[in-house]
């Protein structure tokens, strides 16, 4: 395993010393001329190669490609070996008591989801062992729903849902 950690390394560093993109031939009075074409922000840039560096760029490009594929197959294989957790990473920030409060400033006096009334119910329902899963597309309103949901809590409800959170 970390041989082929090591060579996935080599081969990046490889790869990165190595010119980018692809040969392609433009005529220009008549001649095929040999550019090399690669994309840079969202652009296609090119350049034309001179006659004393074909050879050399061209080998370049080929030997790129081949290292490539071999780094595509090195990281496929690997990857499988790789444990989730060491692929994954993420941090949390967990707010609780009046940080929660300040959260919902911004939400005060907007008009609620037609869906609203179903969450709250999950939210002051009884039971310890539930996961509440909000769902649905971007900018929809989720979080404002949350947003929202706190702030119709009584000040006894946001200190026992605190106190459950800060006992686990």
């Amino acid at each position: 395993m970390k041989k082929q950690l090591d060579r996935i390394q080599e081969l990046e560093n490889l790869i990165s010393k190595l010119p980018q993109g692809s040969i392609t031939y433009k005529t220009i009075h008549g001649k095929k001329q040999p550019y090399l074409q690669w994309t840079e922000n969202g652009k296609t840039k090119s350049k034309y190669i001179r006659i004393a560096e074909r050879e050399t760029v061209m080998e370049q490009v080929s030997l790129r490609r081949s290292l490539q594929e071999e780094l595509k197959t090195l990281k496929a294989e690997s990857s499988s070996f790789v444990p989730r957790a060491a692929r994954v990473s993420f941090e949390t920030n967990v707010v609780i008591g009046r940080g929660l409060y300040a959260m919902t400033e911004g939400v005060r006096d907007w008009e609620k989801r037609d869906c609203f009334e179903q969450l709250q119910k999950y939210i002051n329902g009884s039971g310890y062992d539930r996961v509440c899963l909000l769902y649905g597309l971007r900018r929809t309103g989720k979080t404002t729903m949350l947003r929202q949901a706190l702030l119709e809590m009584s000040e006894e409800q946001l200190g026992n849902r605190c106190r459950m959170l800060e006992g686990n």
